[in-house]
């Protein structure tokens, strides 16, 4: 442990302002347009609280405001059977000069010439169609999405345990030349209905590829003192992305007006173009390959429910640092049940008072999220308060 305790704080805030006006033109034609304005303000303030030579301290203060319009046209066709959707949105960024104070350290940025993220152009296409006599839908949709890196990732920083050299030392993160994520993804599926739509059965396949993303290295292999500009050991940085793709089967059934069954399958295979956490290995990490729902509500009486929620999950690898490196675990699956009673205590012309209970976890079992162990069972009871 370092001789005194370090000072971290980071403050950021986000200010949204959206307006939208949406027009029948005809009736079955309808255009929605709208204008978003939103300003995000960022603190990042680091001390060792060393007196003396060996001290370090920086104050960082960035504001970062965007003009967003958007459109979008819904028509549909041969009475409601066509459903088309079109949509665009365009985002442009602007950054006020930011402010550095440091004491014992350099101006990593000082010298470089700042610029906003550029301006984003997004769009989207979904087109559905049902057919009545058979009860089927058939529907696709594509397009394409935009994430500007946040300003942590730009102008963040931190102090850092080398457990090498049991040092607890200061680095930026951030990286002012950061380029936006890009992602584009496509999917198509079929809906078909039973029993006068009391059955439901689906099929959809899914295809993601992200063509860049905002990552944070820690092993010193593609931030390196050595190589970065801002002589940064660690930190983000713009890396490959990689293809997330895969389907999902799932069935909802209405057997009777007071029961509700709903049970879902779903495959994913995602994997990245780098290696860059764990080296030779290219899974993407926290992602499930093969997951299983199963969801029943019951309505006993008027005022009491009872939902039963099922969830199991295949294993899954997370990164893991052991060793003076990050390796790639393999987390068990796991089977998670849960159970929810609901009955409502009064009601009135606005107002519903309901008493609730909750068990997590009725099996017991041991199971983690993202690497961390979750608690086996567990239990809530409570009030619920609905008003309009």
């Amino acid at each position: 442990q370092p001789a005194t305790s370090t000072f971290s704080q980071f403050n950021g805030a986000i200010d949204t302002l959206d307006a939208k006006l949406s027009y029948r033109i005809k009736r079955w034609n309808t255009i929605s347009a709208g204008y978003e304005f939103e300003q995000e303000d960022y603190l990042d303030k680091e001390d060792n609280k060393i007196f003396g030579p060996t001290r370090v301290a920086t104050d960082t203060r960035v504001k970062q405001r965007s003009n967003a319009v958007y459109l979008q046209d819904q028509i549909s066709l041969l009475d409601q059977r066509l459903q088309i959707s079109f949509s665009g949105r365009t985002q442009i960024f602007s950054l006020q000069r930011p402010q550095f104070i440091t004491t014992g350290t350099a101006n990593n940025y000082a010298s470089l010439s700042l610029s906003a993220p550029p301006r984003a152009l997004t769009g989207d296409v979904a087109v559905s169609y049902f057919v009545p006599k058979s009860g089927t839908k058939l529907r696709t949709h594509g397009g394409n999405s935009y994430r500007a890196p946040s300003l942590y990732e730009r102008f963040g920083s931190g102090f850092f345990f080398n457990p090498t050299t049991a040092v607890v030392a200061f680095t930026a993160y951030g990286d002012p030349r950061l380029s936006p994520d890009r992602y584009n993804s496509f999917d198509a599926g079929v809906d078909q209905y039973f029993a006068a739509n009391k059955v439901r059965l689906s099929a959809t396949y899914f295809y993601t590829r992200i063509v860049q993303i905002t990552q944070f290295d820690s092993t010193a292999v593609v931030v390196s003192a050595r190589t970065d500009p801002f002589g940064r050991t660690s930190g983000y940085f713009n890396g490959a992305g990689g293809i997330s793709r895969g389907a999902e089967l799932s069935a909802e059934a209405h057997p009777f007006r007071s029961t509700i069954l709903n049970t879902s399958y779903t495959y994913t295979n995602s994997n990245t173009d780098q290696d860059v956490t764990v080296r030779g290995f290219f899974k993407a990490f926290t992602i499930v390959p093969h997951m299983f729902t199963f969801m029943a509500n019951q309505q006993l009486g008027k005022k009491t429910s009872l939902t039963v929620d099922l969830y199991q999950a295949s294993s899954y690898f997370n990164s893991l640092f052991a060793a003076g490196r990050s390796r790639a675990y393999q987390y068990p699956s796991l089977t998670k049940l849960d159970a929810v009673v609901s009955h409502v205590l009064w009601t009135r012309e606005s107002q519903k008072l309901s008493l609730y209970g909750k068990l997590d976890n009725l099996l017991n079992r041991e199971y983690y999220e993202n690497g961390f162990r979750s608690p086996k069972l567990t239990g809530v009871v409570g009030m619920k308060l609905n008003f309009r």
